[in-house]
């Protein structure tokens, strides 16, 4: 509580400050100037309700001048708070940091570090918001330096060299006259193999009658309008600083009753361990013939499935006493050409 007065008089007066008529002592601080009083209370309590009066006095006279003073008490809000906001100062939306603050301090949380950000407070009532407080300046938060240990193994280099081998190698074709025939394989090895195409004995690689071509470990040959000197063994070489491999097939070029092919058909049949002689041959023969007039030979080489092969051309074997059914000799076939 501060009063003050202005006085004038001359003799300057005497000025006394009562408290309900009775001189005030001891928790006022009163000042004294020249034309000018002031009466002082820290921290006033309900007991410094009263009449409070100044009296000035000289020689002459005396004058007094009085001042009622009722203190009240303050009934505190229980409902009144802070809310805190925060903005990123590279954006200029504003949230919320904390909501419910009751006291004058507080520590943020959650803020990234090497970032900067403004604050703002609001006080919060029943009756409304207080007009927004805001930082000057931005804060910025520092980023830690983590240490950061690792532990590195010792890197030994691997030798993926490895010497070339066939994954898929050449299969026996049996290619009618006039058609084209295709053969392919596949093969690893590092470094790259060099790829070196035979027929025979022959070094065919360069050979422009020839299509060749081998990409990403597959290789292709192609023997374009096969001829009857096209039929024979075929073979590819492959070969890096590691090793080599080899492996080879058999192209058999036909026409429609070709003797040639029977021959080979005799031959793969002996090389599979069927038993038969000079005169088994033609009867074999006039079998096979026989079922390729009524099926083409083309059409009898990818029967698969050898129940679709006819079942009456059979015979017995009086030397070896093995019975040659057609099913098993087209086997035969499918085993050494396909």
């Amino acid at each position: 509580m501060k009063e003050s007065g202005k006085e004038k008089g001359s003799p300057p007066p005497t000025v006394v400050w009562q408290k309900d008529g009775i001189p005030t002592r001891g928790r006022e601080s009163i000042t004294k100037h020249k034309n000018h009083s002031q009466f002082l209370i820290h921290s006033t309590k309900r007991f410094d309700t009263g009449l409070y009066r100044i009296v000035l006095s000289n020689d002459y006279g005396e004058a007094s001048y009085d001042i009622h003073v009722r203190v009240a008490d303050i009934k505190e809000d229980g409902s009144a708070h802070y809310v805190i906001l925060k903005r990123d100062t590279s954006t200029a939306t504003w949230f919320t940091a904390a909501e419910k603050v009751y006291s004058n301090k507080y520590t943020v949380t959650g803020l990234l570090p090497g970032r900067k950000y403004f604050f703002r407070v609001i006080a919060r009532n029943d009756i409304g918001d207080s007009d927004p407080l805001d930082s000057r300046d931005s804060w910025h938060i520092n980023k830690d330096k983590e240490l950061f240990h690792a532990r590195i193994k010792e890197y030994h280099e691997r030798d993926w060299r490895h010497a070339p081998h066939f994954i898929t190698p050449l299969k026996n074709h049996a290619v009618r006259r006039g058609h084209d025939c295709t053969m392919s394989c596949a093969f690893l090895g590092n470094p790259r193999p060099v790829v070196t195409l035979y027929k025979g004995n022959v070094n065919i690689t360069a050979n422009s009658k020839f299509w060749y071509n081998s990409t990403s470990g597959v290789c292709t040959l192609v023997i374009p309008a096969c001829t009857t000197k096209d039929s024979g063994d075929y073979s590819i070489l492959i070969e890096n600083e590691l090793g080599q491999e080899k492996c080879s097939c058999t192209l058999t070029v036909y026409d429609k009753d070709d003797k040639s092919l029977l021959d080979s058909v005799t031959d793969s049949l002996q090389k599979s361990k069927h038993i038969i002689d000079s005169t088994d041959q033609w009867k074999v023969a006039r079998v096979i013939l026989t079922v390729s007039s009524h099926y083409p030979l083309s059409q009898i080489l990818r029967m698969k499935d050898h129940d679709q092969c006819p079942d009456t051309y059979q015979k017995d074997s009086p030397k070896s006493g093995m019975r040659i059914h057609i099913q098993q000799i087209m086997t035969d076939v499918l085993k050494a050409w396909m």
